[in-house]
């Protein structure tokens, strides 16, 4: 299951770049970027949580979803890395758009 979750995360994290790309080219709204990764970063925060919360099986109950927890805690750090930068990209955005 986390080799899902690893595929969908990489997939999403390109998309972030191309939409970031686009609006640096004034192509596509700031807004809409900002509100898909913020979202992102709550399903995966909620996924993580919830992988957090699962009894295990076996005799080290604790360690069966550690991978899972940890794949989608690792991708809301990394969504929130993006959405900072994003927001730096937007500032300096807009600041050379008020210059011209």
């Amino acid at each position: 299951m986390d080799i899902i979750f690893l595929v969908l995360y990489i997939f999403i994290f390109v998309f972030f770049i191309v939409k970031l790309v686009k609006c640096l080219k004034n192509k596509s709204s700031w807004k809409s970027l900002f509100l898909f990764e913020i979202i992102s970063i709550i399903i995966s925060a909620l996924l993580s949580i919830y992988y957090d919360s699962l009894p295990g099986t076996g005799p080290m109950s604790g360690l069966t979803y550690i991978r899972e927890w940890f794949v989608n805690f690792g991708a809301a750090v990394l969504f929130v890395c993006v959405l900072i930068i994003s927001f730096l990209a937007y500032i300096i955005h807009k600041i050379k758009n008020n210059k011209k």
